[in-house]
């Protein structure tokens, strides 16, 4: 299952769309959640418990997760950042590579804790 933001307006036109990740899910009948908030969210606490996962995966959502969360697989939740950390936090790891004049960059695959990019 996947959890993605939920669909916004894009472009000048501001016509509401689904995330590219939503699209992708939907396309291979993954089942898609797009809670507007988290923290405190009892609703989708509930719906993430019942998919009883070992592990969460987590790739640019951008924001801190709470513990309770975090807790919640069987085995572990990590995170996937376009960096080798330390350098690069935040956002845009990639864009900041290239402008950057980078010619080498990696991936940074962490644990997650309470804190963003710990």
């Amino acid at each position: 299952m996947v959890v993605t933001n939920p669909d916004k307006p894009i472009g000048r036109s501001g016509e509401i769309q689904p995330s590219p990740v939503k699209v992708v899910a939907l396309a291979h009948n993954i089942p898609v959640l797009t809670p507007i908030k988290i923290r405190e969210n009892h609703d989708f606490f509930s719906k993430l418990k019942g998919y009883d996962c070992d592990y969460f995966i987590v790739v640019a959502y951008g924001r801190i997760l709470p513990l309770s969360l975090l807790e919640m697989p069987r085995q572990l939740s990590i995170n996937i950042h376009g960096s080798i950390l330390p350098l690069y936090r935040g956002a845009s790891p990639i864009q900041s590579a290239l402008l950057s004049g980078d010619i080498e960059t990696g991936v940074t695959i962490m644990k997650m804790s309470e804190g963003m990019d710990e």
